[in-house]
This record gives structure tokens, C-alpha cells and sequence, in this order.
């Protein structure tokens, strides 16, 4: 499983469970920008993993 099932099957789980703090949002965003910097992710990947974290942005 790579970075990006990995992280949007956790973001799903913890939408699914009422988990979704924001403390969460926030450390999960900062991992998601160190992978896209280093190429770990893709810009549209980034961008739907976080577009599933900030639903109403």
C-alpha cells in the first residue's frame, strides 16, 4: 500500500467514525506536504486527500 491509499483509507475511517479532529487535519496536512515535496504524492493526489479532510473548503 502506498503513501496515498494508506493515508486517504485512514482519512475515510476516521470521516466514517466521527474522528476527524482538527489536531488530526493538521498533522496529517503536514505529512501530506512532506510527501508531496518529496514526490511521494502527486499534486492531484495531495489535492484530493485534503479536499476529503476539508469537505466544505
Amino acid at each position: 500500500m502506498n503513501y496515498y491509499e494508506r493515508y486517504k483509507k485512514l482519512i475515510l475511517d476516521k470521516t466514517a467514525s466521527g474522528d476527524l479532529t482538527t489536531e488530526f487535519v493538521e498533522q496529517t496536512t503536514e505529512r501530506l506536504d512532506y510527501y508531496l515535496g518529496k514526490r511521494k504524492l502527486t499534486q492531484a493526489q495531495y489535492d484530493e486527500l485534503i479536499t476529503l479532510m476539508n469537505p466544505n473548503d
